[in-house]
């Protein structure tokens, strides 16, 4: 099973690129990022009790983030899948409970938390910066008001 979700993150992975990447790059490369982001995140994310299925779903939604994304170096690539797989393992059971009372249709779908999971891992690249740059807004006007 191991072998197969290589192979699968090997070809999504492939498919993100864009053509003079795919003829610059070593196959070890290729087969490296995904696999040190995977076992990081794996690592990481089990240990402090998020579950196998929200953290892979964020992690292919941080695979498919990754054809949004400018050219990235190697070690950009390895941590916009964590940050976005990470991200997405911890806002995803919080996107559970919000999601059905804003679309009360779906309310009982057993399959919600992984698709908050994939939603946010493709999303985090795009919604973090706009966060952080929405903080620092609000922190700067409570300082000039004189709040902090």
């Amino acid at each position: 099973m191991g072998v197969l979700i290589r192979y699968l993150v090997t070809m999504l992975y492939a498919i993100s690129t864009s053509a003079e990447d795919i003829a610059q790059a070593k196959v070890n490369s290729a087969i490296a990022v995904p696999a040190a982001a995977s076992a990081a995140v794996t690592i990481f994310g089990v240990t402090t009790g998020l579950s196998y299925e929200v953290l892979f779903a964020g992690f292919a939604g941080a695979l498919c983030s990754l054809s949004f994304i400018a050219s990235l170096t190697v070690w950009g690539r390895v941590w916009t899948l964590v940050t976005s797989t990470l991200f997405a393992g911890y806002v995803s059971p919080i996107a559970c409970l919000l999601v059905p009372d804003m679309v009360p249709s779906i309310k009982g779908v057993s399959t919600l938390s992984v698709f908050t999971a994939y939603c946010c891992g493709m999303g985090a690249q795009a919604l973090l910066p706009n966060l952080f740059k929405w903080l620092g807004n609000r922190s700067n006007a409570a300082t000039s008001d004189g709040a902090i």
